[in-house]
C-alpha cells in the first residue's frame, strides 16, 4: 500500500491511508505522515465506523487491506475474511 500511496501522491491525488498495521509497519509510510495531501487513520477496515470515516468524500477506493496467505485464513477465518 505505501508504494501505491506514493504513486499516487506523486501524481498530485490526495490520499487517505488505513492501516491496523496488522501485516504493515509504520516506517513505510513516514514519508507521508507531512505531505500536504496525505491523512493517515490508524484502524481496522473491517470496523463500520472505521471505514466509514476513511471513506469520507473519496472517489475512489484501492483495496489494499487483504490478509495474504492462505494458510492463515484457513487457520483463522475470522480475522481474513471479517465478521
Amino acid at each position: 500500500g505505501s508504494n501505491l500511496c506514493e504513486y499516487m501522491l506523486e501524481k498530485g491525488y490526495t490520499v487517505v491511508g488505513l492501516d491496523n498495521y496488522a501485516t504493515g509497519f509504520e516506517h513505510n509510510i513516514l514519508p507521508f505522515l507531512t505531505h500536504a495531501n496525505f491523512t493517515f487513520i490508524q484502524g481496522d477496515i473491517r470496523d463500520l465506523g472505521t471505514f466509514v470515516s476513511a471513506a469520507k468524500e473519496v472517489d475512489f477506493i484501492l483495496h489494499q487491506a487483504a490478509l495474504g496467505f492462505v494458510p492463515r485464513s484457513i487457520k483463522d477465518p475470522l480475522t481474513s475474511n471479517g465478521d
